[in-house]
């Protein structure tokens, strides 16, 4: 009974070098002789790859060839040279709605291809530095000393955070005061204070010689303010009582 498995290979999908090493682990670990190498690999790496791998070792048939032949026919025609990995690799910066964790992921991802080697950790950090979107954090990193890719990942998701705290405390911040603003206004336009009568009382000889004598600070009219019916109601210029639109001191 064979130790694990291996699937079939998906062009276009699948990193044929890792297909390979696993492939070659699958060998040894079931003690498959070295005359049967190459049938397994036609047997497992499925049609639509035996089919391509048909087409490259023409006239020859791949049964003709040995194992180190037939990968390395299809790394050829699969893998695209070092360089331009390298120049796919140097191409690639932050994507309009792309996270930081994402753009990490995905340079990881690329420098696989690219074999830099002990240069690995300072292309990673280069390339995420000139690549990163958001300008505040790149400028944050030019000013760090001795940065390398980790400690540029971590301080970029620091900011990140930190601008997003403050983006939802402000955020916060105006639907409160909205709601307050609304509630103001509902209660100076819709709800006004009920109309309370003035205390004093005159009789009618002094109370139309005082209205003719007078002219109201709230709505212009020949009556004292004190007993104006308009006085509970907020101006439609500056929304304030004690005063009509025709009156406004903003005016």
């Amino acid at each position: 009974m064979s130790i694990g498995t291996i699937p079939e290979f998906r062009l276009h999908k699948d990193n044929w070098r890792i297909y390979v090493e696993r492939l070659e682990q699958y060998l040894i670990v079931n003690k498959i002789p070295e005359e049967l190498h190459v049938p397994t690999l036609i047997t497992v790496m499925g049609v639509e790859t035996y089919e391509l791998l048909v087409t490259l070792c023409k006239p020859s048939k791949p049964k003709a060839k040995t194992f180190k032949e037939l990968t390395l026919i299809l790394e050829n025609h699969l893998q695209p040279s070092v360089l331009a990995e390298r120049y796919k690799f140097r191409q690639r910066q932050q994507r309009a709605g792309e996270t930081l964790a994402e753009y990490i992921a995905a340079l990881k991802k690329m420098s696989d291809k690219c074999e830099f080697g002990r240069w690995w950790n300072e292309s990673l950090c280069d390339q995420f530095i000139f690549g990163i979107r958001n300008e505040t954090i790149r400028q944050k990193l030019f000013s760090e000393d001795n940065v390398d890719f980790v400690k540029a990942c971590q301080v970029a998701e620091s900011i990140e955070t930190v601008g997003k705290e403050a983006t939802a405390s402000a955020d916060t911040s105006k639907v409160d005061t909205g709601a307050e603003g609304r509630q103001t206004s509902s209660y100076s336009w819709r709800n006004p204070r009920p109309y309370r009568p003035p205390q004093q009382h005159w009789s009618s000889r002094e109370s139309n010689s005082r209205q003719q004598s007078q002219i109201c600070s709230v709505c212009s009219g020949r009556h004292e303010t004190s007993v104006c019916r308009l006085a509970e109601f907020a101006c439609s210029v500056c929304h304030s009582q004690g005063h009509m639109a025709r009156n406004c001191p903003s005016k």
